[in-house]
This record gives structure tokens, sequence and C-alpha cells, in this order.
């Protein structure tokens, strides 16, 4: 081996201190360690995955979030399902309602129940009086009969939900058992399917499946690209490779037997290499290289292209999204598709976050009943019913489109205008709103609010777009 090929890689100096160098490779095998640590799936408890996945998934739980807050958003206060019915007590049982609502702060509780079904599919609650107990899903299991408790020999599929039990493996102790009517048990889904239980048993129908089981994978594949990722970037940052012309160290250069001569060339190149490194210790990043020409500087990249790691992340998080049936712009504000098609979003995200009020709406309404019963054990506590409505942006910028329509069409009142919007209405309202100075007909006026250009790209390029249906309706004000 010659001295080209001995000193080819020789170790330079670093810029960053061994302590500091040190110090940085325990970050990064700290952090694998930890993404490692918390993605090891196949050994957790279906209940407990869930639970790791929404507290450590940025795109999972900004999901959750986003969804449960606009589920919240969805009260608007409670109503009477039949006035006759309930008679003059009705409406002093909605006043005392809506100050227990204010005192429960009621908003928070649809949220809270929301963002459980959504973790888990399944939330159970211990009914106390007039408040309640969330129960944790990863610790509960539901059997037929008080008989059954204890058996784990999963001969048969367990199709009714007779008995709650919480910690039903525990010790005597910390085993607690629950008959239905102390407990609530709300479902994501009702759709009948079959569910291993914390157990291991087979059941059918009892449990919902969770929105995360369908995020599970992309999430794993997630975590294991940033494992290779951190590991990847770690052993492939650019570095300088000064190269020595090495014909300075040949041997003929030197006298002795041939050893004393390879020995004296080792000593003179790493005498020279050690003093050139002693040169560039303390070199600023911005320093300029002066050499002789026996000295070539390059940088050493990784040649291998095949980490898009970026496309992969968001193809993953695509898959994510999809599978919470929540899009990327209610959670990250962005998306590429048309104004058309987030149109379409926003009234599903509105439908889906009401579906989703209605549901977790059970456990807080019973609260206000009973609370409610206390302060007048005769108040209709049967016919109060709970009003849910959410309104996008864009859907409400739609609304407006349409309202501006109505007003040229010369077919609507004032109040009809103002009541598509969600207005009150005026008591001298009920004139038709005229516009004498518009040219256009009925049909003209909707064939150009139809145009599909008079709808931005997007909610993003909205700025780029001159005026949509409700300015063209406005213009023509202007224009005759």
């Amino acid at each position: 081996m010659g001295l080209r090929d001995l000193f080819k890689f020789s170790r330079g100096y670093s810029s960053t201190g061994s302590t500091n160098i040190q110090a940085a490779r325990s970050i990064q095998y700290e952090l694998v360690k930890d993404v490692v640590d918390k993605s090891n799936f196949y050994n957790m408890g279906t209940f407990e995955m869930y639970e790791n996945i929404y507290y450590q998934d940025a795109e999972v739980g900004g999901s959750i979030d986003r969804m449960s807050t606009l589920t919240g958003q969805c009260f608007k206060g409670f109503r009477l399902k039949n006035e006759e019915r309930a008679g003059k007590l009705g409406h002093a049982m909605l006043l005392d309602a809506q100050l227990i609502a204010d005192n429960i702060n009621y908003e928070r509780h649809i949220e809270s129940c929301a963002e459980q079904l959504m973790i888990n599919g399944n939330m159970i609650v211990e009914i106390d009086d007039d408040s309640y107990r969330p129960l944790p899903m990863r610790y509960m299991s539901i059997v037929e009969k008080s008989s059954d408790v204890g058996d784990t020999s999963g001969d048969k599929v367990i199709m009714t939900a007779g008995v709650y039990v919480y910690k039903e493996d525990g010790e005597e102790g910390e085993r607690k058992i629950f008959k239905p009517e102390n407990v609530v048990h709300i479902k994501y889904k009702d759709t009948p399917i079959f569910f291993t239980d914390n157990l291991g048993r087979e059941t059918y129908g009892i449990y919902s499946i969770s929105p995360l089981a369908r995020a599970v994978h992309p999430v794993w594949w997630k975590r294991q690209t940033m494992i290779i990722d951190v590991l990847w970037r770690w052993m492939n940052v650019p570095r300088e490779h000064h190269q020595i012309d090495s014909t300075m160290f040949e041997l003929g250069r030197f006298t002795g037997t041939p050893n004393e001569k390879q020995t004296a060339a080792t000593q003179a190149a790493q005498t020279f290499t050690n003093a050139y490194i002693e040169t560039m210790k303390h070199q600023a990043p911005d320093q300029k290289y002066i050499t002789l020409d026996n000295v070539k500087i390059g940088m050493v990249e990784a040649g291998a292209s095949y980490m898009g790691t970026n496309e992969l992340m968001n193809q993953l998080n695509n898959e994510i999204y999809t599978a919470l049936n929540v899009s990327s712009s209610i959670v990250n504000g962005t998306n590429s598709g048309s104004y058309a098609s987030e149109l379409i979003i926003s009234n599903y995200v509105s439908a889906k976050a009401i579906e989703l009020a209605k549901k977790a709406n059970a456990i807080p309404l019973r609260v206000v009943k009973e609370r409610l019963l206390k302060i007048n054990s005769n108040y209709p506590v049967d016919e109060l019913d709970v009003v849910f409505e959410l309104v996008m942006a864009t859907s409400k910028l739609e609304t407006f489109r349409i309202a501006a329509i109505m007003a040229t069409l010369n077919s609507f009142t004032q109040n009809e205008i103002r009541q598509s919007v969600g207005y009150e209405t005026f008591e001298d309202g009920d004139d038709i709103v005229t516009n004498a100075r518009t040219t256009q007909s009925d049909e003209q006026i909707v064939a150009n609010a139809m145009k599909g250009d008079s709808y931005p790209e997007t909610p993003q390029s909205d700025e780029q777009h001159t005026r949509d249906a409700g300015q063209n309706a406005n213009r023509e004000f202007e224009s005759v």
C-alpha cells in the first residue's frame, strides 16, 4: 500500500469541538430511540396505540383537534321539540337550560366527547347523578352477563352489551362492574362489525371502529421513514475534501534502506498533514483558502438520489387525512383544489361536525336534564332539544353570493333575502326588491352567475380574480 492510499482518507479537523460532536450524536441517538420506543405498535393494546398516534403525530392530532373544535362550535343553544306539549314551563326551562350550559361550558363538553370518539371510536362514561366521569377505554371491556366476567377463553362471540367492566384482568380490588343503566356508551359509528376487545375476545356490534384504525400503517411507515431520514442525513452531511499532492513524499526523495525510506516518507507526510490541519482549525466559515498548487479542495456529497423524503411524507400525510375524512385545507389552511371542490369539502365538514356533535351531545344533555329536574321536578325535560348549526366561511361566501343574485332577479322580498343569509327580518321588509336599472333578463343573470370561470381556482388565488357571481351582480347595479 503506497502513501497515496495511506493518506487518501486521512481524518481532518472539525470546526465543532469533540464535546459538541458527542452531544450532537447523543441528540441523534435519543431522537431515533424515542421514535422507535414510541412506535412499537405491535406490542401495544388497540386503544393505547390510538392515544399514542393522537398525541405523537402532528397530522392526526391537528386533524382531530380542528374537527373537535368545529364540533364544539356547532352548539347554538336549546329549543323545544313541541311547544304545546312543553307548555308554559317549557320557556322557563329553556332559560334555565341555557344558564346551566353557560355554567358547565357546554361547548367544551361537546368538543371533548367528539375528540374521544375520533380517537377511540368509543366513549364510555360513568353517570354520577348530575355529572359524569369518563372511563379509560384501554381498561374497559364488555361482556354479556356478570358470570362471564374474567372468562377469556374466547369460546363465543360477544354480541350483547350486558355488563361493563373496568380492569377485568386486574386484581379483585381494582375491578369494577357497571350496569348498562349506570353508563353511557356512545360510538363513532353504529355499523355492526367484528372487533377484538382488550382481552382478546371476539365481539360483534359492541364496539365501533376508530377512524385511526385506517391511519395506523401510514403513521407507522412515516415514523420508519423519519428514523431512516435522521440517520441518513447525519451520515451524508456535505464535507470538504482537501487533497494533498503525494508526489512530494515519493520514496526516491528519501535516503536509506527501503524500510527507512518508507518510515521517513510516512513521517514527512503525517507532519505535513498535521501542519495543514493546524492552519485550518481556526478558519472562519466565510474565509478564503490560500494554498500552493499541491493542494486541491473539493466537496464530498451524497450521490444517492433515492431519498425523496418530502414526497413520501406528503403521500403518507394524504393517506392520514383520507383515513380521518378530513381535508388538509381544514388542518393547515392550504389546498391545491379548486374553489368548487373546497366548497364541497366545507359543506361536508359542516355536515360531519354536526353529526359528531349530535352523537357527543348524549352525555352533556343528560347532565343538563338532571340539573333541570333539581331546579324544578315538573320541567318537561323530555321536550328539551339542542340546536346544532355550523356554516363554514366558504359556504357563507356562497350564501351571500346567492343573496346578491336574488337581489337582481326582481322576485324576492328584502326579508326573504335577509333570511337566506341568516339575518333577522324587518317589519316593512315584505316588498319585492326591484332594480329598475338592470338590462339583463333573469336567465342572463343566472347564466352569468353559474359560469364556471366566476369562481377562483383556490381560496388562496381569490385575489387573482377580478370578481365572482356576487360581485358581478353588484357591478350590474353600478354599470347601468
